[in-house]
């Protein structure tokens, strides 16, 4: 009986040692996956457009933004509605879940900023610059008009992308496939 038990006891000690690391799971995003910080590194104008879908984790909502975020932690905004009485977009985010990743789809619509152009201090909100005039306090003709923002802003990591929210999915589903 005790041979038995130490035998069982040995079996669950070597089924619980952990795999190897290049065997080990290291989430829904492939690390290979290029991430905000390169897309940032890439800036040489003002013009510059990042990619139309991105796979990112889900953090939470703030005021009219879904905010996501890459594997080095680096957000990304995504509205998803027009203002806060706009009931029927908030339909769009039932089943997202936080830490969850999603290859997210949208249309890229500016910047948002939590440091001062003008002295470099931190905000404690963000300023959202979009390129729609119509939209926000900005557009980018003024933007660059007046050099309210320029290709160094755009590449400091306290500048956040902002996309008009199209569409998204699990990228769960991925992992069962391949």
């Amino acid at each position: 009986m005790r041979k038995m038990l130490s035998l069982i006891v040995i079996s669950f000690l070597i089924a619980a040692e952990p795999p190897p690391p290049s065997e080990k799971y290291n989430g829904d995003i492939s690390t290979k996956e290029k991430r905000i910080r390169q897309y940032k590194e890439e800036i040489t104008d003002i013009s510059y457009k990042f990619p139309e879908q991105l796979k990112l984790f889900y953090k939470k909502t703030y005021s009219d933004y879904a905010v996501f975020y890459d594997r080095n932690g680096d957000e990304v905004y995504y509205r998803y509605r027009r203002n806060k009485f706009d009931s029927e977009a908030e339909k769009k985010l039932t089943g997202l879940f936080s830490g969850q990743s999603y290859r997210v789809n949208g249309e890229y619509a500016g910047v948002a900023r939590f440091t001062d152009v003008v002295n470099g201090n931190l905000l404690p909100y963000p300023v959202i610059y979009l390129k729609e005039e119509n939209d926000r306090w900005w557009s980018y003709e003024s933007v660059e008009k007046y050099g309210v923002i320029t290709v160094n802003h755009l590449k400091d990591r306290n500048t956040i992308p902002v996309y008009k929210l199209l569409w998204f999915e699990s990228t769960g589903i991925d992992e069962l496939i391949y």
